[in-house]
């Protein structure tokens, strides 16, 4: 009885998915009742459609071989389109109200076109009424929390991605330390696809966000935001173009949409309306999670190319985990950033006794990113050091001597990041006005002249050497 209940609730739901290209349609579902000698049996059916396709797994063993199966996909491009359709694919279902429960590579079809298409939506949950917990197939897809929400679909499709990166199925990660996630991920990945790594280890910042067991990305709207940082889907346009391309959808919610949507979107039409006059004026303030001011810290790097030039004055803290992150997309972004061309140049202001925290961490990660870019690039990301009391830091910072300064052409945008009375990164103050921004080059040289190489810095605990293999 429970299970027909069940069945009646979410059938409704699944029915809500007619019409959607990246699911497999249901046609039919109840209950029937057969008959074996003398005895009936309650038995109950789902139809789904037919896909004429291979699964995910067959079908990546079959357009990418090797002589050791499959690998993982052999371009950042190529990880990007698919991630960008099965994340698409995913938003669809959530947006129905429908969770698919057991997304792994055998319920992953592609079409003769390429197009990849789920299947078997929601029969985790059939499944789990007859036959308990332990009844989801791919166990290493299942998030550590369990199944049945939109934020454990989002785990199992970074377990998908993460195959689509390595060719292997995503075992032995430890999804509670986010930092510690990250490098395993990224030493899987270069082991596994060197070719990608090398190309863009970004591949295993979109993937950590989704394993994360703590602070996993919020929905997959915002995982195409992800994706699309790293990986922009079309070359920037106009902004009157881009405010045109705006039209139809907003004349259709003019004309007859909810009125309820309607108020929340002339709301959101004029908070963009300020923030486009503010940044009209050279300011944007970024405040909220740490992952909203990463997020937007990221954008702004994502627009440097060969000639541009990203300098900064650092404080430790600036790079602790719950910050912008010690390993995190940020740094990677600016290693992007160096092997596209722009030059990458940053300041460490270190306590002279080395006892900040996470020292040894950030050192070894800021270091792991110079040494693995190309040989011919190298010279693009470059860390030095200086040594000074606690009480001279703070005096430069409270000068305003802790900054970042972006470099394009004939734009310039500084980056103030402000922190709270406990050391948290609350705000990130972006300024491009003449008075934000005159000096702050000529103050930078004159520290980055007082620096040592980073390299050159020796840690009490343990050798430099030693940390970047561990960051890896």
């Amino acid at each position: 009885e429970l299970l027909q209940r069940v069945i009646q609730v979410h059938a409704q739901r699944l029915q809500n998915l007619s019409g959607l290209r990246a699911v497999a349609q249901m046609i039919d579902c109840g209950r029937y009742i057969h008959r074996l000698h003398n005895e009936s049996t309650d038995s109950t059916f789902l139809v789904y459609e037919s896909i004429d396709g291979q699964d995910l797994a067959a079908h990546m063993a079959e357009a990418y071989p090797t002589a050791g199966g499959f690998r993982g996909l052999p371009s950042s491009a190529a990880f990007a389109a698919w991630a960008r359709m099965l994340t698409e694919g995913l938003a669809e279902i959530h947006a129905h109200l429908v969770v698919h429960g057991d997304i792994r590579p055998k319920n992953i079809l592609v079409t003769a076109a390429g197009r990849p298409v789920f299947i078997d939506v929601g029969q985790s949950l059939f499944r789990e009424v007859m036959n308990g917990a332990n009844a989801f197939r791919g166990a290493f897809y299942r998030a550590p929390e369990g199944i049945g929400t939109s934020s454990s679909d989002l785990f199992s499709l970074g377990g998908l991605l993460f195959f689509l990166a390595t060719g292997r199925e995503p075992i032995g990660l430890t999804y509670s330390d986010r930092e510690l996630l990250k490098q395993q991920i990224s030493l899987q990945v270069k082991e596994a696809n060197p070719t990608l790594y090398c190309e863009d280890i970004g591949v295993a910042d979109i993937i950590a966000m989704c394993l994360r067991k703590e602070g996993r990305v919020l929905d997959a709207g915002r995982l195409l935001d992800e994706v699309d940082t790293f990986w922009p889907e079309s070359s920037p346009v106009s902004m009157l173009d881009e405010l045109k391309s705006l039209t139809d959808p907003a004349a259709g919610l003019d004309a007859g949409g909810n009125s309820m949507y309607l108020a929340v979107a002339v709301s959101d039409i004029r908070s963009l309306r300020r923030k486009l006059s503010e940044m009209a004026k050279g300011v944007l303030d970024v405040s909220g999670s740490p992952e909203d001011i990463r997020y937007a810290a990221c954008r702004l790097l994502r627009t440097l190319r060969a000639g541009d030039e990203f300098f900064t004055i650092s404080h430790p803290a600036f790079w602790f985990p719950d910050n912008i992150g010690t390993n995190g997309r940020f740094l990677t972004m600016c290693r992007n950033a160096a092997a596209r061309g722009a030059l990458v140049r940053r300041v460490l202001l270190i306590r002279d006794d080395l006892s900040d925290p996470h020292l040894e961490a950030i050192v070894a990660a800021q270091l792991n990113a110079a040494a693995e870019l190309d040989p011919t690039v190298r010279s693009n990301f470059v860390v030095r050091y200086v040594l000074m009391s606690d009480e001279a830091r703070r005096k430069l910072v409270t000068k305003g001597r802790h900054f970042g300064l972006l470099v394009r052409g004939r734009d310039r945008i500084a980056m103030f990041p402000v922190y709270d009375t406990n050391g948290r990164l609350v705000t990130l103050r972006f300024r491009s006005g003449v008075r934000q921004v005159e000096g702050l080059q000529e103050t930078f040289e004159s520290i980055w002249s007082a620096g040592k190489p980073l390299v050159d810095l020796q840690l009490p605990s343990a050798t430099n050497d030693l940390d970047a293999e561990r960051v890896g």
